[in-house]
């Protein structure tokens, strides 16, 4: 390594070097920490345990199960036309009025 027009004094370029060395020692442990961590992550859970009084059942089949999506609509079905409308703006739907007829009173 050159150090051309370097105008720090011999005590400051050490303390420099001892610095970068503390560092490059510091980031090998934590790279090392770093490892083992994931390389535990990695391992699968324990299974559990059965209590020490548990007696063992005779034939049991594993319990499969099979989860399925609930479908939102059915398929092939054409989705509902799309209408922009401004805010504030929607029509009010006209009420019709349904008049009844009054039957006759009987005679």
């Amino acid at each position: 390594m050159l150090e051309l027009n370097d105008k720090r004094d011999p005590a400051q370029r050490q303390q420099t070097r001892e610095a970068a060395r503390q560092d490059a020692q510091q980031a090998n442990v934590l790279e090392k920490e770093r490892l083992a961590q994931e390389k535990a992550a990695m391992k699968p859970a324990p299974h559990s345990m059965r209590a020490p009084n548990a007696k063992p059942s005779g034939k049991s089949a594993p319990v499969i199960t099979q989860i399925t999506p609930k479908r939102l609509k059915k398929p092939g079905k054409k989705p509902d036309a799309f209408i922009a409308e401004i805010p504030g703006t929607e029509k009010k739907t006209a009420v019709k009025k349904v008049i009844k007829k009054k039957k006759p009173a009987p005679i």
